[in-house]
């Protein structure tokens, strides 16, 4: 019994190994990787409306925490939600306005 090949199977044997290398490089996003890009493209869409100085601090806020979790793990959906729904609350706090700068709270006890 013959064989049948996929008319893409073909192709891709016949590709460069360049164009074979950038193929296998290009990865498609997961549900939630669309979200938190998402999720930080409404923040600088947000932060246009903003004074510079308050925009710089919630654009550089932002890049940390992105920066400090990039290493989760993509099976550990659990904690990159919960990482998202505190982002999208936060996101709302400043819709709301009235933020006049971003900083941590330290009690005078």
């Amino acid at each position: 019994m013959p064989i049948e090949s996929d008319e893409s199977d073909v192709a891709r044997s016949l590709e460069a190994p360049e164009q074979r290398k950038s193929r296998m490089s290009t990865r498609r996003l997961t549900g939630l990787q669309k979200q938190v890009l998402s999720l930080y493209r409404s923040v600088i869409r947000h932060t246009r409306s903003q004074d510079s100085e308050l925009r710089k601090q919630i654009l550089q806020y932002t890049r940390v925490q992105l920066e400090k979790n990039r290493n989760i793990e993509r099976r550990n959906v659990m904690l990159i939600e919960h990482y998202l729904r505190n982002g999208k609350k936060k996101l709302e706090l400043l819709e709301q306005g009235g933020v006049q700068g971003i900083g941590a709270y330290t009690s005078s006890s």
